[in-house]
């Protein structure tokens, strides 16, 4: 089985941090303040998002990888000084409990591929305690701009490493958004719904998930909740 895993609002917490870290960014390159103030955020990969912010004030595009460099930067120095950042309840241990059991933990996130690993990093998730990689592979938002194309491209990566196809129903896919849940049900994965992010208890469970957690807290009754029904 495969466990793709959201980062904000499911794995962990770190407030606004990556959207604080692009308006920095894009101040210091184009002198831009405010960037993101009249752009639509949610339910966007951060390719879109960052299309939308350079066309919205005429901004040359060609310099997108200044500006993710510039990002990196300002994403590390903001979570430095982010006392209040955070692993969500049961996370770690649900973490383990999967892997244990032979089952894959990957992400699937809206996040640039370098914005996911400066996070995971900043509160131990990125890499275990021996230094082995939490995460075996991933989608991201660097050129997806659809989170079920990310998950397709990371579900054949993991195809291609493992040698092993995955029938979508052997796929969970863990969020606390709506996006994340309209994935897993055009995918024809399970749907996973955490309400430890932003979006309201009722929409969440009105959205039609297979399991809905108010947190992962109780890490083995959910590990056994999603493993063990059919």
């Amino acid at each position: 089985m495969i466990f793709f895993w959201d980062i904000d609002g499911t794995l962990m917490h770190c407030g606004a941090a990556g959207t604080r870290a692009l308006e920095r960014a894009f101040a210091e390159l184009f002198g831009t303040e405010g960037a993101l103030a009249d752009v639509r955020v949610g339910r966007a990969m951060d390719c879109v998002l960052l299309d939308r912010v350079f066309a919205e004030h005429g901004l040359d595009a060609a310099r997108r990888s200044d500006l993710e460099a510039a990002f990196a930067r300002h994403l590390v120095q903001i979570l430095e000084g982010d006392a209040t950042k955070r692993v969500l309840p049961g996370v770690r241990r649900l973490l383990e409990l999967a892997a244990g059991a032979g089952h894959i933990n990957a992400l699937l996130t809206s996040n640039l591929e370098s914005g996911a690993r400066i996070k995971l990093e900043s509160v131990g998730l990125y890499t275990d305690a021996d230094g082995a990689p939490v995460f075996q592979a991933g989608g991201f938002g660097d050129s997806h701009r659809e989170k079920y194309l990310a998950a397709a491209a990371a579900l054949a990566e993991i195809a291609e490493k493992t040698g092993v196809s995955t029938s979508p129903r052997e796929v969970v896919i863990l969020g606390d958004g709506l996006y994340d849940l309209e994935t897993a049900q055009r995918l024809g994965c399970r749907a996973v719904a955490v309400g430890t992010g932003w979006t309201p208890v009722e929409e969440l469970k009105a959205a039609g998930p297979d399991f809905f957690f108010e947190d992962l807290s109780d890490a083995e009754t959910v590990f056994e909740k999603i493993v063990y029904t059919k």
